[in-house]
């Protein structure tokens, strides 16, 4: 997997995959809680070594249920919506809504 980060993952989020949207949700979380990632590993339970990978945005050992157990405890609530699209004859998308 090519080296990607906020930029890309903003600038195009549907081709990122859903991971990389969760790293990056998760990446602002601890941006806005301003805690180290030895205190955010110690939160999620994790080694620092993966919060540092998750910096990163290397999310290729993460699963999308991972993903999810550390972003809820960081403390906000993770919500999966599905909804029917009015009209819609394609394929519905997939994208990470609400942190911010």
């Amino acid at each position: 997997m090519a080296a990607v980060g906020r930029d890309e993952v903003l600038a195009n989020p549907e081709q990122a995959g859903l991971r990389l949207q969760l790293c990056h949700a998760l990446n602002e979380l601890l941006d806005q809680r301003k805690i180290t990632q030895t205190a955010a590993a110690q939160v999620m339970g994790v080694h620092q070594s993966a919060v540092s990978k998750l910096k990163g945005y290397h999310v290729e050992k993460f699963s999308v249920e991972r993903l999810l157990r550390l972003i809820a405890a960081l403390g906000p609530d993770v919500a999966i919506e599905i909804r029917p699209r009015a009209g819609a004859t394609d394929a519905g998308r997939v994208k990470v809504v609400g942190v911010g």
